[in-house]
C-alpha cells in the first residue's frame, strides 16, 4: 500500500498537497505538525513524507531527525517558504530527499513524487537484508520485494516495467554498496 503523509500548519497548503498526491496513493494522510506526524508514523508504516520545516510544536528538521533516529526509511520531502540556506544545509545533513520551495510547483512535486516513490520502496526493502552477508544481499533484496506494492507503484507513477526495474535495480546496488 502506497501512504503519504503530509505535514503542515496550514490547512489550505495540506488541501492543495493531498489534491497533487492522491493520484500516487493509495492513502494521503495528514497530520499538522510534527509530533502529530510521529504518532501517525508510529501507527502506520508510511512510503514518502512530505513535510513543511516551519510549524509549531515540532518543526520540520526536529520531525526529519527523529525519524531517522527512529530509523524510518521513507524519503522526508521538506518545503520551505523561507529558502533558509542554512535549513536546507541542516536537512541535507539530516538524510532530507528533496526539498521544494513555496509556492510548490505541481510539475515539480510530481516528478520528485514519483522518485521518491521508488526510493521509498527500494529503501523499505533494502532494510530487509541489511544484517545479511556480503554475498546474499542483492538476492535476498529481489526475492523479499512486494509485488503488490511495487506493481501498485507503477501504475500510480505510470512508468512501464522496464523502466522501474532500472530504477530500482540502480538504488539497490547503490544500498548495498554504502
Amino acid at each position: 500500500m502506497v501512504r503519504i503523509l503530509l505535514v503542515d500548519d496550514e490547512p489550505d497548503i495540506l488541501e492543495i498537497l493531498t489534491g497533487y498526491v492522491e493520484e500516487f496513493a493509495d492513502e494521503v494522510i495528514t497530520a499538522s505538525n510534527g509530533q502529530e506526524a510521529l504518532a501517525l508514523v508510529e501507527k502506520q508504516e508510511v512510503t514518502v513524507i512530505i513535510t513543511d520545516i516551519s510549524m509549531p510544536k515540532m518543526n520540520g528538521l526536529d520531525l526529519l531527525k527523529t525519524l531517522k533516529e527512529r530509523g524510518v526509511m521513507a524519503p522526508v520531502i521538506i518545503v520551505t517558504g523561507f529558502g533558509d540556506k542554512d535549513a536546507i544545509s541542516k536537512a541535507w545533513k539530516l538524510g532530507a530527499y528533496d526539498f521544494l520551495d513555496k509556492p510548490i510547483m505541481e510539475d515539480k512535486l510530481r516528478f520528485v513524487i514519483k522518485s521518491a516513490l521508488l526510493m521509498g520502496y527500494d529503501y523499505n526493502q533494502s532494510q530487509k537484508s541489511k544484517n545479511l552477508g556480503d554475498g546474499e544481499k542483492l538476492k535476498t533484496v529481489s526475492i523479499s520485494m512486494d509485488e503488490k506494492l511495487y506493481d501498485n507503484i507503477i501504475e500510480k507513477c505510470k512508468l512501464d516495467k522496464v523502466s522501474i526495474n532500472t530504477v530500482v535495480l540502480h538504488a539497490v546496488k547503490n544500498q548495498i554498496e554504502s
